[in-house]
């Protein structure tokens, strides 16, 4: 493992004696560590700071920038403070940076992120001698730790630490923000104290009576300078500031190596969980660059308030002017964040979404998003497209709901549906995965509530109309309505439509395995039987609503939810690949939703094209989607709409043609892990509607060699692959507690097909899949092709030009090494 996985290690490398700036100076080109909580981004360079001491330069050759996810404003509705703008009242806050300065001018530098250990190794040299760094973000300690060593006229013998400089930042919303209302407070002024020598402490008060808070000691020794970090928030002023301080006192004690022990521990345990190797190399690093940083961005075992949920940076912010700052976007972005995990068998990651979902603090703002007449038996989300932790949207019309003639309320001037009632019943979708892929009663018992209360809320939406069905009342389809045309459409957005017959249907089929209330199992089967169908145009392609055809350049695929992500339609139905034909020649060829642009398209457009044209049969396209994507829009590149890839596997939506990287804004977290979700789809993924396994339909011939290992499906399933020289050498598929006893597999296995082992086999079908059977005493089946060697997982031979593609190394890297 710790081979293979530095063949994908992050490398940046930068010269500034030759006068070129490839220098990692923001969220686009830094480096990363994190522990699904605390993180830091390395840098050097910009910006200029105070110098550490006489005789050193303002501009630090490395800056360590902490993060902390949940450190975030908390002007909650009511209190004294709250202007009713979320950009302020909640935003993620600064925290400050770790600075180390130099004697020389700096000449040139490098950085190596190996991600086997989560460890990062850097060296700058300067014109006097060279300064050498080792960092890592604990594993499991909310600690950040950096041992700095020095050579030639860079060592200070008197103190090795003297280059060190802590620079906290105030706790205040975005200058950009505060311009927008007339009542922003800010505030009180950050304190920073030298407790002792080797200790400083920093507190920012808020105005909630709560704090974070900083310590960082050092710990000289005659050749080095150990860094011990961290940040605690959120609890009254003096225990947040107690609780960094122990932190980093702990760490002390215990030492850098036996810490290093267990933060390699935890590491060298999550990535055999599963395995993937691609005879693409660019495509398979990038796809562990995201497993990585899966694993240093979100985890299910935080605590409140964000459970370890990843928002639009992770536990690295980046305040731009043009920052998404608000924690979540429930229209797409926190969503297709967590489409990975299940697959990729890394429940320690997608159980932050359950966590957050099901937390007592949103179950209580779920009651008060509900209409006050149904809160006996219903739980409503946020209605707007963005909120915070908790779940609760001040802008929802608390009095709103439609009486059974479809008429609103007496008194209210709202007229549909709050706009975005769907999305929380997507977040919900996505987190159920990590219940149906893993058979996890624990996760099963976190949501169940949540969706039901959730679908009793549909069940009083839904109106009777002369048809004899059932039908939605007007709401938004995601980027549609509010870009394109600024109204909620007819009804039966096929958005929101599709959601709610998922949500039907897995409450029925959560009665089949569990026991239901009879009462309620009769409501959701009568409510089922007698939903609207899916709207339809003339040329057989789906509808954005009743009566309201795709029409417009739209990037979002949310009129496409019942062919994917929801698999309510059979993959080989030709309503979908006409559906999506169309949302394509629209984004490249127009009508356009913007006047003088091409097309409204972004990469997590491409990721679900490639996992629809998987599902559909067509893998060319659905490889080319990828590495279209992974290998022609990284910055530089882009699409005409703004949105690349960068070289660090970060992703930005507000580019611009001849500026570097670190020019770009609205910096969001989630394309990376839908083209890893597109990787994994194309080597397996689940058909739903047809009830079957589909292993490597994403796959083309082109790709000679390709091996996977434990990548789960629904059912919970493992599944593990391997393609030599062109053609499937083998499949094997594991059945764990709670599987079905049977299950259909398309292979792409050339005949004569062996299974193993004799009677697991109940039928070939004349497309060629198998039927196969598990048991008491019989949890795996090997499908192999019998005249290739004997089945085996292995990585697959590198493309030597590609190694250690990501990252931003001055003339050879992902984009090419653009300047800044």
């Amino acid at each position: 493992w710790a081979s293979f996985l530095s063949r994908s290690d992050m490398v940046w490398a930068w010269n500034t004696s030759t006068g070129a700036r490839w220098r990692p100076t923001g969220w686009y080109s830094a480096a990363f560590l994190g522990n699904g909580n605390l993180g830091m981004q390395v840098l050097t360079g910009d910006p200029p700071s105070p110098a550490p001491g006489p005789g050193f330069h303002a501009e630090p050759a490395l800056r360590f920038e902490i993060g902390r996810a949940d450190v975030t404003d908390d002007r909650v509705p009511g209190s004294q403070f709250y202007s009713g703008n979320l950009k302020c009242d909640r935003e993620r806050l600064s925290i400050g940076s770790l600075q180390w300065g130099t004697k020389g001018a700096v000449s040139h530098g490098g950085m190596r992120l190996s991600l086997w250990d989560a460890e990062l190794t850097a060296t700058v040299n300067t014109s006097l001698g060279s300064i050498h760094a080792r960092a890592i973000t604990h594993a499991v300690a909310d600690v950040n730790i950096i041992r700095f060593s020095a050579s030639g006229g860079e060592v200070d013998l008197e103190d090795p630490c003297s280059g060190l400089g802590w620079h906290p930042v105030q706790g205040d919303a975005l200058v950009a923000w505060q311009h927008q209302i007339s009542n922003y407070t800010h505030n009180p002024p950050i304190s920073t104290v030298r407790a002792t020598p080797r200790l400083v402490q920093t507190t920012q008060r808020l105005h909630s009576q709560n704090a974070y808070a900083s310590a960082v000691l050092v710990v000289p020794s005659s050749a080095t300078c150990t860094v011990f970090q961290s940040t605690q928030r959120g609890m009254p002023r003096n225990q947040s500031l107690q609780a960094a301080v122990a932190a980093v006192h702990a760490a002390a004690a215990a030492g850098l190596d036996a810490l290093l022990e267990t933060h390699r521990g935890f590491w060298h345990g999550y990535y055999p969980a599963s395995f993937v190797s691609l005879s693409n190399t660019r495509l398979e690093s990038f796809y562990w660059v995201q497993m990585y940083k899966g694993a240093a961005g979100t985890r299910g075992s935080v605590a409140a308030p964000s459970y370890g949920s990843f928002d639009h940076h992770g536990p690295w912010f980046a305040p731009t002017a043009t920052t998404c700052c608000i924690l979540f976007n429930w229209d797409m972005n926190l969503q297709v964040t967590y489409w990975p995990w299940p697959a990729a068998n890394r429940p320690g990651q997608s159980n932050a979404l359950s966590h957050l979902l099901s937390a007592p603090t949103s179950m209580s703002a779920y009651k008060q998003n509900t209409p006050a007449a149904w809160r006996n038996d219903s739980l409503a989300g946020p209605e707007g497209h963005s909120s915070y932790w908790a779940l609760n949207d001040p802008y929802l019309n608390p009095d709103w709901h439609p009486d059974p003639h479809g008429r609103s309320p007496e008194g209210s001037n709202t007229t549909h549906a709050p706009s975005y009632t769907a999305n929380l019943l997507w977040a919900l979708q996505v987190a159920w995965k990590d219940y149906s892929f893993n058979n996890d009663e624990a996760v099963r018992g976190e949501l169940l509530p949540v969706l039901e209360g959730h679908m009793n809320l549909h069940l009083h939406m839904l109106l009777p109309k002369e048809d004899g069905r059932l039908h939605l009342p007007p709401s938004w389809s995601p980027e549609y309505n509010e870009k394109v045309l600024d109204t909620p459409g007819t009804g039966d957005t096929t958005y929101h439509l599709a959601l709610v017959r998922w949500g039907l249907e897995t409450l029925l089929a959560d009665c089949e395995t569990h026991t239901c209330d009879p009462v309620a199992q009769a409501r959701w089967q009568k409510a089922l039987d007698r939903l609207a169908p899916f709207s339809v145009d003339s040329t057989g392609a789906l509808q954005v609503a009743a009566g309201l055809p795709f029409t417009v350049s739209h990037r979002h695929f949310s009129h496409l939810f019942p062919c994917f992500p929801l698999g309510l339609l059979n993959s080989t139905d030709p309503i979908c690949a006409e559906s999506a034909d169309r949302w394509y020649r629209a984004a490249m060829h127009g009508p356009w939703a913007y006047p003088n642009t091409t097309g409204d398209w972004c990469l997590w457009s491409m990721a679900v094209l490639s996992s629809l044209n998987t599902l559909i049969g067509r893998p060319d396209d659905a490889w080319s989607n990828i590495t279209h994507a992974v290998h022609q829009l990284v910055h530089p590149g882009m699409t005409p709409f703004g949105a690349s890839l960068m070289p660090n596997t970060m992703y930005s939506e507000g580019c611009l043609l001849g500026r570097g990287p670190d020019a770009c804004t609205d910096p969001t977290g989630e394309t990376p892990f839908a083209l890893a979700s597109a990787i994994q789809d194309a080597l397996v993924t689940f058909d739903r509607a047809a009830n079957s396994v589909r292993v490597f339909a994403g796959v083309p011939s082109s790709l000679s060699e390709t091996s996977f290992e434990n990548l789960r499906t629904q059912g919970g399933f493992l599944v593990s692959g391997s393609i030599q020289a062109g053609r499937v050498s083998f499949v094997n598929v594991s059945a764990s507690a709670g599987s079905p006893r049977l299950l259909r597999v398309f292979t792409g296995l050339q005949p004569p097909v062996e299974v193993e082992p004799f009677g697991s086999l109940v039928r070939v079908h004349s497309d060629g899949s198998l039927t196969v059977q598990f048991g008491p005493g019989l949890a795996t089946v090997m499908m192999r092709d019998s005249r290739m060697v004997p089945a085996v997982v292995q990585p697959v031979e590198p493309e030597l030009e590609y190694l250690n593609w990501w990252g931003f190394a001055e003339g050879r890297s992902a984009g090419g090494g653009v300047e800044s």
